[in-house]
């Protein structure tokens, strides 16, 4: 009983999405997609939209937003573990038999700055692919710009910002940096 009762109020969140967003919203297959609350999806400005190919099931406390024109195509078999971030404003492409770990980010943007750090209201975007049969691990980061290539793993707080070629094995080398404190040190204090 517990089971159908899940699977009404995601078939009822699916539809909401649809009746909410239309035409920018395409999904293949209402009962096959599995979105876990109302504020999932964002999808803002003309010519925004999310479309989801295939079966796909997306974690608590994520959020697909597709704005300024920006588009997301999230393939076949699509998983999002909770805490998932994908933000376009120019365009994500997510291929077939994709997982995600929990807490990943993916921005096609970010802020442009002038010659003194300050931020404009203005953006820089690249398009991102991810291609088919990737894991991605807990706590990765991917920037605008990247290509992950097919058939490829991610080790978990990885941040990607260029291209990964098919059958790669990615982890970032991270080494722990230990310096003495001054005796009676107050992190407070400035």
């Amino acid at each position: 009983m517990e089971q159908v009762l899940s699977n009404i109020k995601n078939f009822l969140i699916n539809v909401y999405f649809k009746i909410k967003y239309g035409k920018k919203l395409k999904i293949k297959g209402l009962r096959n997609t599995f979105f876990n609350n109302k504020k999932c999806v964002v999808i803002d400005g003309e010519g925004s939209y999310v479309e989801v190919k295939g079966f796909a099931i997306v974690g608590k406390n994520s959020k697909i937003s597709a704005k300024k024109g920006g588009h997301i195509i999230l393939g076949e078999n699509f998983f999002a573990n909770d805490n998932f971030g994908c933000n376009a404003f120019c365009e994500v492409v997510i291929g077939d038999d994709v997982s995600f770990g929990p807490n990943v980010i993916i921005y096609d943007n970010n802020h442009m700055f002038n010659e003194h750090g300050q931020v404009h209201g203005e953006y820089r975007t690249e398009p991102i692919t991810i291609g088919d049969n990737t894991w991605i691990g807990a706590n990765c980061m991917i920037l605008k710009g990247s290509k992950i290539g097919k058939n490829c793993v991610i080790g978990a707080g990885t941040v990607v910002k260029e291209e990964i070629p098919d059958n790669s094995l990615v982890t970032m080398n991270r080494t722990l940096v230990i310096k003495k404190l001054e005796k009676n040190y107050d992190h407070k204090k400035k």
